[in-house]
């Protein structure tokens, strides 16, 4: 029984390399390049104005503040609470509260 040397055992990898990349390249010629990607439809409509905006507010079906809650806030840190201690409140988290403070939400109240 043979058993191949290292130099013949890398001249047979070579040539199967060469094989395998020689069938590859047939292959792509044959059935073409994959496919880009189909894009990913949008399931929303575009936002055009005031009636296709979502509700704010109390309005909005997950708010957990009402007008009342906003002012007892503002009047909370008029008296100098700190918006942490603000924050403390239950279901209420310190970014809400910032934005209440700030006017990113609850602007008309």
């Amino acid at each position: 029984m043979h058993c191949p040397t290292d130099h013949e055992l890398d001249r047979q990898a070579g040539a199967l390399t060469a094989i395998v990349a020689v069938a590859a390249a047939e292959l792509v010629r044959a059935v073409g390049p994959a496919p880009a990607p189909a894009a990913v439809p949008v399931t929303r409509p575009p936002c055009t104005g005031p009636a296709t905006m979502p509700a704010t507010g109390s309005a909005h079906p997950c708010a957990k503040l009402g007008p009342d809650d906003v002012r007892e806030i503002r009047r909370l840190k008029a008296q100098g609470t700190s918006a942490y201690a603000i924050a403390k409140r239950p279901g209420v988290q310190g970014n809400t509260i910032r934005a209440i403070l700030t006017g990113g939400t609850w602007r008309d109240v």
